[in-house]
């Protein structure tokens, strides 16, 4: 039989210590719009978003040899977008983005969302960056936790505020249309 590392059917995981270190290349194309949603739904504008990712993916690039073969690159990746983030709180200057790339959604929907993300731009800063996490990076509150250095029921108490509060705002909004 075979050694693992020349049978092609052997999965190369991050867990797999012989498996090659994943392209930086490859990696930014995958993973930098997922960033990029997250980062702009966090930020307090679009500029900072947008700046924190490119810190980011270069931090992540100067560090590759070790950031490539890490359980989970792209919790480090977004580890530094939240720290850049929470260094440059400032006031909004413009509404955050909803993601266009899904071009299948009906207005309405689209509507619907921007709505939302919104107001979530309307709740505190650490709020706001537990929101983006869990629903748009679609992280676990535990991978949320960890990844901020923070209680998992600190992540629930925040994640069930947030989302009260998101209610209340949805309803205010959508009552004064009427």
């Amino acid at each position: 039989m075979p050694a693992a590392s020349d049978d092609p059917i052997v999965e190369v995981t991050r867990e797999n210590p012989a498996a090659p270190p994943l392209d930086y290349e490859q990696y930014f194309r995958e993973h930098r719009p997922k960033l990029l949603l997250y980062a702009l739904r966090t930020a307090e504008n679009t500029q900072q978003g947008e700046d924190a990712v490119q810190e980011a993916m270069t931090a992540a690039y100067g560090r590759w040899s070790k950031v490539s073969i890490m359980a989970n690159p792209g919790g480090w990746v977004a580890k530094v977008i939240s720290r850049r983030l929470s260094r440059l709180r400032r006031p909004r200057e413009d509404p955050l983005l909803v993601d266009g790339t899904t071009v299948d959604e009906s207005s309405e929907r689209l509507t619907e969302k921007a709505e939302i993300w919104h107001a979530v731009g309307e709740l505190p800063p650490r709020q706001r960056e537990i929101v983006a996490m869990r629903f748009g990076l679609d992280k676990d509150i535990t991978e949320i936790a960890a990844q901020l250095g923070i209680k998992e029921s600190t992540v629930r108490s925040n994640l069930s505020r947030a989302i009260r509060r998101l209610e209340a705002l949805l309803t205010a909004g959508r009552e004064g249309r009427r």
